[in-house]
């Protein structure tokens, strides 16, 4: 932290995310005796075809914000991370951002030795998520306290990209954008989360 300068400290939280949208819903399939498809049929179809359940989770996300870092050629920092010098605009005009260039690399150098980079704290965000999680599921109820309930589940059922480090891995929120301009991959995108999940579920209930 450069105490001549600590206005370049005041930024965002790592965890700052300015829009998030989570939705659930639960979906009963009109198919089966009582229903308004195969509402007449015998036992054994209604057995089979009728009273499943859709669910689902639909999360889009804002990504996380993160800094240019740098290297501290001569240990000036003990407590906090040196940032790169800013000499440009991270998005200039016309700039189209991929995973290959996240941001304009050339807009951020490595500062000289002894000096305190220019730019400020998490002035980038990270990619965020675009999530659909859904369940397909049935209880088939022996009597009234018994049943068994089969469930098959998809996560990002679309396989969606999701770029970012695993949360069920990973030990804190770590850029997926390679941060640094003295690294060879500065700039890219450098960490996905796992593609489409699928799983099978079953349990008595009693």
């Amino acid at each position: 932290m450069d105490e001549h300068n600590p206005s370049r400290d005041y930024g965002l939280s790592d965890f700052d995310v300015p829009q998030r949208f989570v939705t659930s819903f639960v979906y009963q399939l009109p198919v089966g005796r009582g229903r308004r498809f195969l509402s007449s049929t015998n036992k054994a179809v209604d057995l089979i075809a009728g009273g499943w359940q859709v669910t689902g989770i639909t999360t889009f996300q804002k990504g996380f914000p993160f800094s240019v870092l740098a290297a501290d050629k001569l240990g000036l920092l003990t407590s906090f991370t040196q940032r790169a010098n800013q000499v440009g605009q991270a998005y200039p005009s016309g700039f189209q951002k991929s995973i290959n260039e996240w941001f304009n690399t050339a807009a951020f150098t490595q500062p000289l030795a002894g000096q305190f980079g220019s730019s400020g704290r998490n002035i980038l965000r990270q990619p965020g998520i675009n999530n659909w999680d859904v369940g397909f599921g049935k209880t088939f109820n022996f009597t009234e306290r018994i049943g068994f309930q089969f469930r098959a589940e998809a996560f990002n059922i679309f396989n969606h990209t999701q770029y970012g480090y695993d949360p069920f891995t990973s030990t804190g929120i770590a850029s997926s954008v390679d941060n640094n301009p003295n690294d060879p991959q500065y700039g890219k995108v450098i960490a996905a989360r796992p593609g489409r999940i699928l799983q099978l579920g079953a349990k008595f209930i009693f």
